[in-house]
């Protein structure tokens, strides 16, 4: 895992759009299938990125394939 942002950092409004808003890569693997779409949902469950009224600032861009 690369993190990009800590605790409390800001986001600007620049960002928006670019590379910069990444708040971080998340690499994984696994030689089964069922186990990568695990850990996949795991993370998707578990992590929070919430602005200052709290709420999600996640791009829902992730597709759950069965």
């Amino acid at each position: 895992m690369m993190q990009r942002f800590k605790f409390k950092d800001k986001v600007k409004s620049s960002f928006t759009g670019t590379e910069k808003q990444v708040f971080a890569r998340i690499y994984l693997a696994s030689t089964k299938k069922k186990e990568l779409i695990n850990a996949i949902n795991y993370i998707h469950k578990k992590l929070k990125i919430l602005d200052t009224n709290n709420r999600s600032m996640i791009l829902d861009k992730y597709v759950r394939h069965k």
